[in-house]
């Protein structure tokens, strides 16, 4: 969990319930909260500083999965993938490749998304 005001970020982590608590936030101010778990689309929505009782839904989204190869065709194994659902950095999702360059991620939401390698 993330709550984020301009280039202020603060978080914390559910609990077995899912419940949560952030501490050091403004009061009254409004802030985007960001929930994520591995295999669900991220999800976000704007709440004041302060304010009870906020849900989230997590929606298991969309899975992708392959391998990865070089413009060689050989397999690249080892490697970051990031794929990219939003405008911002902060709208990422990563996976790695096994050995043999396969990889899978769930969570993926039903939009464009851009997969992009991370440098060797």
């Amino acid at each position: 969990m993330r709550a984020t005001r301009g280039s202020v970020l603060s978080g914390d982590f559910t609990d077995e319930e899912g419940h949560f608590s952030i501490e050091g936030l403004v009061p009254g101010e409004s802030y985007t909260l960001t929930v994520w778990l591995s295999g669900f689309v991220p999800e976000q929505r704007e709440a004041r500083a302060g304010e009870r009782d906020v849900r989230f839904t997590l929606d298991p989204g969309l899975k992708s999965t392959g391998v990865l190869r070089g413009s060689d065709g050989l397999v690249l194994g080892g490697r970051q993938l990031s794929f990219r659902y939003g405008d911002g950095d902060r709208d990422m999702l990563h996976a790695m490749t096994d050995a043999s360059g396969a990889f899978e991620i769930g969570g993926l939401p039903d939009r464009r998304i851009e997969a992009l390698l991370a440098h060797a």
